[in-house]
């Protein structure tokens, strides 16, 4: 009988040096994985567009607008604030560039009704924002979209689109779509607190007046003020 071939100190070294170099294949292809595959396939992809049209109105003129945010990506986006900025600009008037010069005029937020957008899903939200008087001279409007979404750690990121309509009172459709690695940056916690605080347009306000609001209106308008009642109230009309 031949008895086994007992292994020396070389031959335990090079096992243990083929297991090192086996596991270090392993977690690299797993690293590789979560890096550039899972990774690209989970991250948040978003485009955001807006079209408005000028309602041309010498009192109360008022642009209406389409927000659209289609999620291009595998996951869902949670959302955390949508702002439009709209601004105007006056013939003759620019800056150090020979650019226009853009003085904002009103704020609105957009998809106050969804939380979310799920993967290869689009939604779409119409608004109505008061301006104020038009300017003489007005030369167009420019409507700016921030869209951010929500996360746990502090910050966002951000997408961004705009559009331009021109004093005639038409947006080209679909204009102020940019690529999607231009408009998407991270946002700071301070940023996303700002545009969470701006006021919507007096329309927006308007909708979303609670019932305490509408309760409270009502009773102004009857002339009758609203207060608690005292125990020698009770008593009074008890006895009347």
């Amino acid at each position: 009988m031949i008895a086994a071939k007992s292994m020396n100190f070389g031959d335990w070294a090079g096992a243990i040096l083929d297991l090192v170099q086996i596991a270090a294949i392993v977690i690299g292809a797993i690293w590789a994985y979560y890096k550039f595959v899972k990774g690209r396939v989970w991250h948040r992809r978003a485009e955001p567009t807006v079209e408005a049209t000028l309602i041309s109105n010498a009192e109360t003129p008022a642009l209406r607008t389409r927000v659209t945010l289609e999620n291009t990506g595998a996951a869902d986006v949670p959302l955390r604030t949508s702002l439009l900025t709209i601004f105007s600009a006056v013939a003759g008037e620019s800056d150090e560039h020979g650019e226009a010069r853009w003085q904002q005029v009103a704020r609105a937020h957009a998809f106050r009704d969804h939380e979310s957008v799920e993967s290869q899903e689009t939604i779409t939200d119409d608004l109505v924002i008061p301006l104020p008087p038009m300017p003489e001279r007005l030369l167009a409007y420019r409507v700016k979209c921030q869209v951010y979404d929500r996360r746990t750690r502090p910050g966002a990121t951000c997408w961004t689109t705009h559009t331009v309509v021109p004093e005639n009172g038409d947006a080209p459709r679909r204009s102020g779509r940019w690529l999607v690695h231009e408009e998407q940056r991270p946002a700071d916690e301070d940023e996303v607190r700002r545009a969470e605080r701006d006021e919507p347009a007096p329309l927006e306000r308007q909708r979303e007046a609670s019932e305490e609001e509408a309760q409270q209106a009502e009773q102004e308008s009857d002339g009758t003020p609203q207060r608690e009642a005292t125990e020698e109230d009770a008593g009074e009309a008890e006895k009347d």
